[in-house]
C-alpha cells in the first residue's frame, strides 16, 4: 500500500482537565469542547477560547451559524442560559433551567401539555375532558432562534409553572407554553400559552385571548399581523366542530377542517383552504 502523507495540527490541550465531549460545525471551521477541571467544574471551549465555569451544565446545542452554542448551566445555586462562542452571553434566569417540559408517550387526558395532538393536528397545548382521549406529548425543541440569529428563546419551569425567556428576559408564567416563532425580519415573536381554561397567544409580550386550542401559529413577514387556527371547544363524538382562523384576534368563517394557513410573500394576504362538508374552498383575506 502506498504511504499516505498525513499532517496533524494540535487544536487544544486540556492539560489536567478532562474533555467530556466535543463537536464541530459541518464545515469544520469551528469546534467546541466541554471540559471538566479537577474541581469538577464544567466549561465550554470554543475554538480555543474557554468560557465561564459552572457546577452543572446541560448538553450544548449548535446554532445554525455553526459558530456558537446554546446551553443551560448552574453556578452557586443560580441558573443561566448561555450563548457561547468567541464571546459569551450569559443570562441569569429564575427557576430551574434544567427541568424539561413535556415528554414522549401517552399521558392522562386531564393533563395539560405544552404541545400535543388535537384530532391529528399539532397544537401548542391540549385540554381534553373525556377519559378515552389520549394526548401524545412530544419533547420540546428549544432553543429557538430568529432568522438572523440575533435573538433567541427558550422555555423554562419554575415549580409547576412554565415561562418563555426571550433574549435573556423572562416572560409571564403559565401552566404551559408552546413553540416560539419569529417574524422573517427577526423583530417580532409569538407563542401560545394556557392558564386554567384560558388560552392565549403571546405576541411581542402582549396576551391575545384564543377561544380554543392554538394550531398553525403564523406571523406575517414584517411581523405586523398574526394568524392561527382554533376551534369551538365543544367536542363532537368524531372530533371538534367549527375550525376557524383568527387574524389579529378577529375570528373568520367556520369550516369542518382548515389546511395550508399562510401569509402571502408580501404579507398583504392570508391564504388557506377550508372544507365544509363535501366542498373545498380557497380562502384569501386581504389585510389593510
Amino acid at each position: 500500500m502506498k504511504n499516505l502523507s498525513t499532517k496533524m495540527e494540535l487544536l487544544y490541550d486540556a492539560g489536567t482537565s478532562e474533555i467530556v465531549s466535543f463537536f464541530c460545525s459541518d464545515d469544520l471551521a469551528h469546534w467546541f469542547a466541554v471540559i471538566r477541571n479537577t474541581l469538577y467544574r464544567f466549561s465550554v471551549v470554543a475554538d480555543g477560547v474557554q468560557g465561564p465555569e459552572y457546577e452543572h451544565m446541560g448538553s450544548p446545542v449548535l446554532l445554525p451559524d455553526g459558530a456558537r452554542v446554546f446551553y443551560r448551566a448552574r453556578r452557586a445555586g443560580r441558573d443561566y442560559v448561555v450563548i457561547g462562542g468567541q464571546k459569551t452571553q450569559e443570562h441569569e434566569v429564575p427557576g430551574n433551567a434544567f427541568r424539561v417540559l413535556g415528554g414522549v408517550g401517552p399521558v392522562a387526558s386531564e393533563t395539560r401539555c405544552w404541545i400535543g395532538e388535537w384530532f391529528g393536528r399539532r397544537v401548542d397545548f391540549s385540554d381534553f375532558d373525556y377519559e378515552e382521549r389520549m394526548i401524545h406529548c412530544r419533547p420540546k425543541k428549544d432553543p429557538w432562534f430568529s432568522p438572523d440569529l440575533s435573538r433567541f428563546a427558550c422555555a423554562l419551569l419554575r415549580g409547576p409553572r412554565a415561562f418563555v425567556v426571550i433574549d435573556g428576559e423572562p416572560g409571564p408564567e403559565y401552566e404551559c407554553v408552546g413553540e416560539v416563532i419569529f417574524s422573517a425580519d427577526s423583530k417580532h415573536f409569538a407563542y401560545a400559552a394556557v392558564n386554567g381554561e384560558d388560552a392565549f397567544v403571546v405576541f411581542d409580550g402582549k396576551e391575545m385571548p384564543s377561544p380554543g386550542p392554538v394550531a398553525e401559529l403564523r406571523l406575517s413577514p414584517n411581523g405586523q399581523h398574526i394568524a392561527w387556527i382554533s376551534a369551538d371547544i365543544e367536542y363532537k363524538e368524531m372530533g371538534p366542530s367549527d375550525e376557524f382562523v383568527l387574524i389579529d384576534g378577529v375570528v373568520g368563517p367556520s369550516f369542518d377542517r382548515i389546511e395550508g394557513l399562510r401569509f402571502s410573500e408580501d404579507g398583504r394576504e392570508i391564504l388557506y383552504i377550508g372544507r365544509l362538508k363535501q366542498r373545498l374552498f380557497r380562502v384569501s383575506v386581504e389585510l389593510e
